[in-house]
């Protein structure tokens, strides 16, 4: 006998296409209906499982070790963020799973949330980010044909051999060129640096279906997770970047090349590479303010040198939506292997994995990397009840009549 099936978790913001609350609510409506027991809760109890005799239960519960919380749905060390119990009462304040905003962790969200002192009773819930001017966009004016002029607008305006598309929202126009015949150096608009090795270079532009928060393209590093370990070039639409209040976007852009660390939030990996071969970096965006397009011309990415005479994996991104350097999503990221001289693309396949748990418009991993429960004598909370609350009928049925034949109850 040979079964499958798929766990999805819901986002917890989504309205359940039946029931009309949305996913959060129904599970919040679950547990609360176990612990108390009274009368009208049977409904919430026996949602998502086959028949009314059966119930969604928590199947195990979450203990976390000494000097760790849980935060994040993981057990996270107290020690690893500088915190614990007496130190955040020697303060008066309380020892909470807070984001980089001061806000409180609500059990469900995902996102960059780590154990830290926080008045607690004036803090607030996790909260969207604020999204930026001009999001979301006028479809009619910002649309797949208008994106299409914009790139062969900037591919005649860079006069570049080579142009390939890297995704459903995203071309990369680039040429082999002679460092001394490098062109279109703007010091006014971006970033310039006469420091350069080696005599090719590559001229390439990133064009992004997007609005212009951040945009960002470099080489892919060598860990299991795409991210990982990349050598990039990030230009944020503004600058004096804080975790807490993001980038003012008042100022001109900031353009700046890092190495992604082991973790993904943008705070723990913003420190700029000191020294580069970058030889120019700029933005431009259409007159609708529709897209953007991030240039360059270099031998290296935050001083890992491009394979000019070969091949190279690229990795790109983009965000249009908020000011916090903040998740890119599904659809404004990409990874590609280009042969510079041939002028060939292939993309490659970002697993799911690549987004370490992420499934929202927002975060960008936590603070700790993926939903390990290190230190955790059981597994998850919440999430246990994914199985119960999937929305997808095919995979209910096959992992109800899964459970039902082995004499297992859900």
């Amino acid at each position: 006998r040979v079964w499958y099936g798929r766990m999805v978790l819901p986002p917890a913001t989504a309205i359940h296409p039946e029931h009309g609350m949305t996913f959060g609510k129904i599970r919040e409506n679950s547990m609360n209906a176990q612990l108390s027991h009274q009368a009208g809760s049977e409904s919430f109890i026996h949602l998502g499982c086959s028949g009314d005799n059966s119930i969604a239960r928590q199947l195990e519960e979450t203990s976390c070790e000494k000097d760790s919380l849980f935060c994040w749905n993981r057990c996270m060390n107290l020690e690893e963020h500088g915190v614990s119990d007496s130190i955040c009462a020697s303060q008066e304040l309380s020892l909470r799973c807070i984001n980089p905003r001061g806000q409180l962790w609500d059990d469900v969200s995902h996102g960059d949330f780590f154990p830290a002192c926080i008045d607690e009773p004036n803090a607030v819930p996790v909260t969207p980010f604020p999204e930026i001017n001009g999001y979301p966009r006028d479809e009619t004016v910002c649309s797949d044909k208008a994106f299409a002029a914009f790139v062969q607008a900037q591919k005649a305006s860079g006069g570049y051999d080579h142009s390939e598309s890297v995704g459903e929202l995203a071309a990369f126009l680039w040429s082999v060129v002679q460092k001394e015949n490098a062109t279109n150096i703007n010091v006014a608009q971006g970033k310039v640096n006469t420091n350069v090795s080696g005599n090719s270079i590559i001229k390439g532009e990133l064009v992004a279906n997007s609005l212009f928060s951040w945009i960002s393209i470099g080489l892919r590093g060598d860990k299991d997770f795409a991210m990982e370990g990349s050598h990039v070039l990030v230009a944020m639409n503004g600058g004096n970047y804080t975790p807490s209040f993001g980038f003012d976007m008042s100022m001109d852009p900031t353009f700046n090349e890092h190495v992604i660390g082991d973790s993904t939030p943008f705070r723990l990996w913003n420190t700029p590479i000191p020294s580069s071969d970058m030889l120019e970096s700029t933005v431009n965006v259409d007159n609708d303010e529709c897209f953007v397009s991030l240039s360059f011309q270099t031998g290296s990415f935050a001083g890992k040198p491009l394979n000019i005479s070969g091949e190279d994996k690229v990795i790109w991104a983009a965000n249009g939506k908020d000011s916090f350097m903040q998740y890119h999503g599904h659809d404004l990221r990409g990874v590609f292997n280009v042969h510079w001289n041939d002028g060939t693309v292939k993309l490659s396949e970002v697993a799911e994995g690549d987004d370490k748990g992420v499934d929202n418009d927002y975060d960008h991993g936590s603070g700790g990397g993926d939903h390990k429960n290190e230190g955790a004598s059981a597994a998850t909370g919440p999430m246990s009840f994914a199985l119960s609350f999937t929305g997808f009928l095919i995979s209910k049925i096959i992992i109800s009549y899964m459970f039902e034949s082995t004499g297992f109850l859900i």
